[in-house]
């Protein structure tokens, strides 16, 4: 496999070089499809989730940063009162959770949030590559996790602030170890 011989090179940091270099080249190439998109010179809005995603995010950030947790009931409705985009409990929190954490590292911006969406994908394009390469040579699980990225859904799931990115990479995550899991008897790495 020509990854393991160039990683093997570099010594123990070689395997993790590769990959590595993938998902950093996997992350520019989705975020110059939003660029080509236009998507960081556009609003919220190209679903009509989206807002309710973006106002619900902010919530949850708002709340862990004003590091007030005594009534976390009065704060949700105080904020709805405010920002009635608000739509807690139609959607499982974790994509509100993983928002909040992001926003608390990269500031509350849209191009903050629109780079987290970038990285949801390009995380996803890099676990098809490290499974491909398990079975196909390794330019080809690149032109797998390439054509992954280029696909018109994953362009426009990675251009809207929306669940399904993080839901479809936790999914596959989860499928793989599974599968893993039933081939070895063991636990999956």
């Amino acid at each position: 496999d020509g990854s393991m011989q160039l990683a093997g090179r570099f010594g123990k940091l070689g395997r993790y070089l590769v990959p590595g270099l993938v998902a950093v080249g996997l992350l520019g190439v989705t975020v110059l499809l939003q660029i080509r998109g236009g998507v960081y010179g556009s609003e919220f809005g190209q679903d009509a989730d989206e807002p309710a995603h973006v106002v619900t995010g902010l919530m949850a950030y708002d709340f862990v940063a004003g590091m007030d947790w005594s009534e976390p009931m009065r704060f949700a409705e105080n904020y709805y009162l405010h920002y009635p985009k608000v739509a807690l409990g139609h959607w499982p929190p974790v994509f509100y959770v993983v928002q909040s954490a992001w926003m608390a590292v990269f500031g509350a911006s849209r191009v903050s949030l629109l780079l987290l969406m970038a990285c949801l994908s390009a995380a996803l394009a890099t676990m098809i590559y490290l499974l491909g390469r398990r079975y196909v040579p390794v330019p080809l699980a690149l032109v797998g996790a390439l054509v992954f990225a280029a696909l018109p859904l994953v362009q426009r799931l990675s251009a809207t602030i929306m669940t399904e990115m993080l839901g479809a990479l936790l999914i596959f995550g989860a499928s793989v170890t599974f599968a893993g899991y039933l081939e070895t008897k063991r636990p999956y790495r």
